[in-house]
């Protein structure tokens, strides 16, 4: 299964590949359309735009990751701070009840796992995304039952409404980067994948048509043919 790097490898190979092709001159004459110099050219053109893209957006999207994993962190414990507060302010029991299920509802959401979009399906991103949101959205609520509690009023800034507010809203954007940058990073995926892997116009598919066209040039290709032989492809499963 092409990684990552396999997948860099693959462009970087069928790039040398083709300019073995354009120093054979006139000696590359295939029957086949699909393998012409005139049809490679627009795929060695289109893997140079596809990989740079990915390779741009890949960085952006795990920096995203890691921004929301760091401010997410504190999430639990902050939550068992804030019920111990609203259980000292006076508070009837029916209310601290309320307030310590939806503690338990928050802490009780494990983090989801990193998902890498390079070898997660779109299902498991998704699931991720719910986990991260349903987090959020629960902690907002606790804000709000909070809000209509006249009793929790802090001294301790970093449990007050207006601190707990900046950091769900925080919270929020994050949310919404990690997934602008996951779905950017899924469509740059998919055209670097297609331009490589399709099944009949995909680089690395086109590769062995060619090495085998170049084989039957016999001795005149000969050394094109072993240059060539030489540049593997890893194929994606």
């Amino acid at each position: 299964m092409a990684s990552e790097v396999g997948h860099n490898k693959n462009v970087a190979n069928f790039k040398s590949l083709y300019q073995i092709l354009e120093e054979m001159g006139p000696m590359y004459n295939p029957s086949n359309p699909s393998i012409a110099l005139t049809a490679l050219e627009p795929i060695k053109t289109v893997l140079d735009d596809v990989i740079e893209t990915f390779n741009t957006k890949n960085p952006l999207y795990k920096n995203a990751v890691s921004q929301r994993e760091t401010n997410m962190a504190p999430l639990s414990k902050l939550t068992t701070k804030i019920v111990n507060s609203f259980r000292a302010s006076g508070a009837s029991a029916s209310d601290i009840e309320n307030a310590e299920s939806m503690a338990r509802v928050i802490r009780g959401m494990k983090t989801a796992k990193k998902i890498d979009p390079e070898t997660q399906s779109t299902e498991g991103i998704s699931t991720s995304r719910m986990s991260y949101d349903s987090r959020t959205a629960n902690f907002d609520a606790m804000i709000s039952f909070l809000e209509t509690h006249a009793l929790y009023a802090p001294n301790e800034t970093d449990l007050q409404i207006l601190a707990l507010k900046q950091f769900n809203l925080l919270q929020k954007q994050q949310n919404t980067n990690v997934n602008y940058a996951t779905n950017e990073l899924l469509t740059a995926r998919t055209a670097r994948n297609g331009a490589l892997y399709n099944e009949t116009t995909g680089a690395v598919n086109l590769a062995p048509t060619i090495k085998n066209y170049l084989k039957s040039l016999g001795d005149s290709a000969k050394p094109y043919y072993k240059s060539a032989v030489r540049l593997k492809f890893t194929t994606k499963r």
